[in-house]
């Protein structure tokens, strides 16, 4: 769908790929070209499915469709597509099991959507699953990962990964739930010119009581503060993004009430 910027309607575009399972996981604009860049994904099951790319003008009028079979990567969960600062995309996901839990991937592609490397992180016999992800002007990726016990207590900590351009992990920040029964889930990330990472989260503290927390850590995964703040205090019940400003950093989310 596209909308100008009053908000006016101007044109949806629906892409039936050979009656298979669709979707979408990311979206690039190329205003130098005024092409459309739509990464997604056609499944015959959950277990199985392709990397498709379309590429669109201006219009909505498709000019390129690009598939790849990629399902020996492991992936059933694609979450998130980011294109970096050369040429080449990210996309990062999810590798579910039922007997060993679910496993982290993060897909390096070229810009042709050729397989360039895949990192697997994998926490053994727990469910781990990416939220999100950012790219530094490096190309270095900042992944927020949350991963949880199989059995009980069914405690969910966080954890924040950077990995290189070729695939290794540079460093992991991990920070575990206060409450055995808890969770501090990774909400939103982002990073400053700095390569200090910006974390919002989110942690249950007992059955009823939720905080918003926020840690900043510096260029090598270090914490330089944090703020865990009730709901009372921030005004909102469910934290959703966190960006960086020019000499700040900005919060959001929404509240609940039943007034």
């Amino acid at each position: 769908m596209k909308v100008d910027d009053s908000g006016n309607h101007r044109w949806d575009k629906i892409i039936d790929i050979d009656s298979l399972y669709d979707g979408t996981v990311g979206l690039e604009i190329n205003n130098e070209e005024n092409y459309i860049y739509s990464v997604g994904y056609s499944a015959i099951n959950s277990l199985y499915w392709n990397y498709v790319a379309l590429t669109c003008d201006s219009n909505g009028v498709v000019i390129d469709t690009f598939t790849r079979n990629m399902s020996y990567i492991g992936f059933n969960k694609p979450v998130s597509i980011k294109k970096d600062h050369g040429n080449g995309y990210y996309i990062a996901g999810m590798l579910n099991n039922d007997s060993t839990g679910s496993d982290v991937k993060l897909v390096k592609l070229d810009s042709l959507f050729n397989l360039v490397w895949v990192k697997t992180i994998d926490y053994l016999m727990k469910q781990d699953a990416v939220r999100g992800f950012v790219i530094d002007g490096d190309n270095n990726v900042y992944l927020a990962n949350q991963t949880s016990n199989l059995s009980y207590p069914y405690r969910t900590n966080l954890k924040i990964v950077k990995v290189s351009p070729y695939g290794n992990i540079l460093w992991t920040y991990s920070k575990r739930a206060d409450w055995e029964h808890g969770s501090l889930l990774p909400i939103s990330i982002d990073i400053d010119t700095n390569k200090q990472t910006y974390i919002l989260a989110q942690e249950q503290k007992d059955t009823n009581d939720f905080f918003t927390l926020t840690i900043c850590l510096d260029s090598v995964g270090n914490v330089i503060w944090s703020k865990n703040t009730s709901e009372e205090e921030e005004n909102f019940t469910t934290p959703v993004s966190v960006n960086v400003g020019l000499n700040s950093i900005y919060l959001s989310g929404f509240s609940l009430s039943n007034s």
